[in-house]
Parts: structure tokens; sequence; C-alpha cells
């Protein structure tokens, strides 16, 4: 499934040969290291009803209501905040341009809300490779 990367200032998108990567979350929902005591914050992937097979992020607290076709997945601690899965995509030197048409992260997640970034998507949706 593909999941919309959050604007980046391009000036500081690339740093040598990874990609510094913004789903949008979690400090932007006020969330920190002490959210619901010793468990992780989770949001829900939801399918996005504008664009197939892209989907987007929801919280878990607050109002929002799992809907049928969610998948909760917990976000990873990392540098005193909350990320989704990762925050960089690393590839190889002499890829910066390819990359950067990146708007989408290509994950696949599994049903228990294990989840992997396996590569990067154009605005279409189209793999980067």
């Amino acid at each position: 499934m593909f999941v919309r990367l959050a604007p980046v200032d391009p000036r500081s998108l690339m740093q040598g040969d990874y990609m510094q990567l913004d789903f949008g979350l979690p400090n932007r929902w006020g969330w920190n290291n002490h959210h619901r005591g010793d468990q992780r914050p989770t949001v829900f992937v939801r399918p996005d009803p504008a664009l197939p097979l892209a989907h987007t992020l929801h919280p878990t607290s607050g109002e929002e209501v799992r809907q049928a076709n969610d998948l909760e997945v917990p976000l990873s601690a990392k540098d005193g905040g909350w990320v989704f899965v990762t925050d960089a995509w690393f590839f190889k030197e002499g890829d910066a341009e390819r990359y950067a048409q990146a708007r989408y992260g290509e994950f696949r997640i599994l049903p228990n809300g294990s989840a992997l970034l396996v590569g990067m998507a154009d605005g279409q949706l189209r793999p980067i490779r």
C-alpha cells in the first residue's frame, strides 16, 4: 500500500545517500513519548477514496472511529517523538534526482500491524526503481 509523503523543504530533502521522510506524524497531533503510558501510539491506515491503492493515516486517539478497512499500525519511537515505520529512505549514491520525485512511500503491512517500507513512488503511484 502507498502512504503520501508530507511536504518537506526540498533544500533539505536530500542528504548524502538518503532521503528524509515525513508522513505528517506524529508531533502534529500533539503526541510525545508519554502518550498512553507505556503503550506505543498507533495510527489507522485507511484507504484513500480519492486515489485507488493510496492510504491515509489517522490518529487512533480522540474522535477517530475505526472503519472496516482500517489497519492499525504502531508508531516507532525516534529522537523523542514518533514516526510512521521510519523517517529515512536509503538509496545508492547518484540516485538523488530520481528519488526527488517521490510523493508516496510503498509499504507492506501485515494484518497484525507489522509494517515495512519497501519503496518510493511518484504522484501517480508508479514505483521509482
